[in-house]
């Protein structure tokens, strides 16, 4: 068969010898802790496939942050203080413009769970709303978005105001909140100026989040446009470089 001999195991794998040889007690428990880190790996790989939809979000990271974004430390002592957090069901709202790094704030206490085994969902309502649209069983859909952990709806406020959507949107946030799971919300509205008397939905929906999370504000800073004029930069130095 076209195996590899000894998988997962750095005393083992692809070593012939270890056909016809017993391991010692030493070299046993070496094995087990290498494929108990295996199964681990494997688990998280599985656990950030589903909470991302783009692969490229396993890479936001507390380690690959650059320090520009002082609120960042909140995220970290969110995670730190987890256990406590999904207990007493404490989750949090970035407000901020665009570019401000909510989404990477978010997505790094996402990355940081995941890796310790919790299940984490990051999505947005523009996806949940096509998901509910066309799910068979759409009480089952919303159920699952309730068993997470943790879930985090990235961008509220971007999404069409439409009836059906904003419904959708109060449906999960309300079944949510009454399984007192966690939630993270990145949004751009500065909720003490918003005006709701327009609409009921929305007034609901903010109610909701207010009382089970906390808001921080970012600093009005486009990280994000930062990063394209360093980035178009050195791209106009290359072109210039002869």
């Amino acid at each position: 068969a076209n195996t590899v001999k000894g998988k997962g195991s750095a005393v083992m794998e692809n070593k012939a010898a270890w056909h016809h040889h017993v391991p010692s007690q030493e070299e046993y428990e070496q094995i087990m802790k290498d494929f108990e880190e295996r199964k681990r790996k494997e688990r998280v790989t599985k656990l950030k496939n589903d909470c991302f939809s783009n692969k490229a979000m396993w890479s936001w990271n507390f380690d690959n942050d650059d320090g520009r974004n002082p609120k960042m430390e909140i995220a970290q002592k969110y995670v730190l203080k987890w256990e406590t957090m999904m207990e007493q069901n404490y989750g949090l709202m970035f407000i901020g413009d665009v570019g401000s790094g909510k989404s990477y704030m978010a997505a790094c206490i996402a990355n940081s769970l995941t890796n310790q085994g919790y299940t984490v969902k990051m999505t947005n309502f523009i996806k949940i709303r096509n998901d509910i649209f066309s799910a068979a069983d759409k009480n089952a859909y919303v159920e699952k978005l309730c068993d997470y952990d943790l879930l985090i709806l990235d961008d509220i406020g971007t999404e069409r105001n439409t009836d059906y959507s904003l419904e959708n949107v109060y449906w999960v946030i309300d079944e949510r909140t009454a399984a007192e799971k966690p939630i993270i919300i990145t949004t751009n509205l500065n909720l003490d100026k918003c005006n709701f008397d327009e609409n009921i939905t929305y007034k609901r929906i903010y109610d909701r989040l207010r009382k089970v999370c906390i808001p921080i504000g970012m600093e009005n800073r486009n990280l994000r446009q930062e990063d394209s004029i360093e980035h178009n930069s050195k791209g106009i130095t290359e072109l210039l470089v002869i």
